[in-house]
């Protein structure tokens, strides 16, 4: 079994354990115990990754019951999917059936970090020291990585806005605002240091020029003491606002 601080992780990737889950329900008939998988995989009891694999399937949870488990119908669905909507709900459930995975989508707005950024959150998160992290931050990012194809990235709007809630629970924020549109948002920081912005900006007329042919564009503007960004509300601008705001948060 993985292991950071109090946080299990699979050793194999989910692709890895749906085979697995499949083996065991035509072979062992859906019965999975360590002497059956070891025979059916053709290993030994022994073996430290027999441990990892059994460990994978109940961290993906696709294995329930203690000693001689059976196959969850969640393991069913992946192993014999009806159609591709199915194996996909059916593997985005079972990503989110790790603690571990769920903390940091929810800190990473279910992006995928770079490696320096998951060592750090990894090191915070778990209370592990660095020098073991680095050991598995590699096969974590790409269990992430692996979930986002699955549960795909949410819209720029809705991040932005989630972050933005997140400063006011966190006492950065003390105030929102709306437009009379009800279409903009302003957050000021709690010392008045700076305010977060999102708002919609429309064009209405000839459409002669480039915002008017757009029609309507999504603005992100960030102020925080004297930096300022402000740009279309586009992936790009919304991962450096991010590093922005995450670095307000860590003030």
């Amino acid at each position: 079994m993985g292991k950071l601080g109090g946080y299990s992780y699979p050793e194999i990737s989910l692709d890895d354990a749906i085979n697995i889950a499949s083996i065991v329900a035509v072979r062992l008939k859906g019965r999975v115990s360590r002497k059956g998988l070891a025979q059916a995989l053709n290993q030994s009891e022994l073996s430290g990754w027999l441990s990892h694999k059994l460990a994978a399937l109940r961290d993906f949870g696709l294995v329930q019951g203690r000693g001689e488990g059976t196959l969850t119908p969640l393991a069913e669905k992946l192993a014999f999917p009806t159609d591709e909507d199915e194996a996909r709900r059916a593997r985005s459930e079972a990503f989110g059936n790790v603690a571990l995975f769920r903390v940091l989508e929810g800190k990473f707005h279910r992006d995928v970090p770079d490696t320096g950024a998951l060592t750090l959150a990894l090191e915070q998160l778990t209370e592990t020291p660095r020098y073991r992290v680095v050991k598995k931050v590699g096969l974590i990012r790409n269990h992430l990585s692996d979930a986002s194809s699955v549960r795909g990235r949410p819209s720029a709007m809705r991040v932005t806005e989630k972050l933005m809630e997140g400063l006011i629970e966190d006492g950065i924020a003390r105030g929102e605002g709306r437009d009379h549109r009800g279409m903009e948002k302003t957050i000021e920081s709690g010392d008045g240091s700076g305010f977060v912005q999102l708002g919609m900006t429309q064009k209405l007329g000839s459409g002669d020029d480039e915002l008017g042919q757009m029609g309507a564009t999504s603005m992100l503007q960030i102020m925080i003491g004297e930096l300022q960004m402000v740009g279309p509300l586009n992936n790009d601008n919304l991962d450096f606002a991010i590093s922005m705001l995450e670095g307000l948060r860590r003030r």
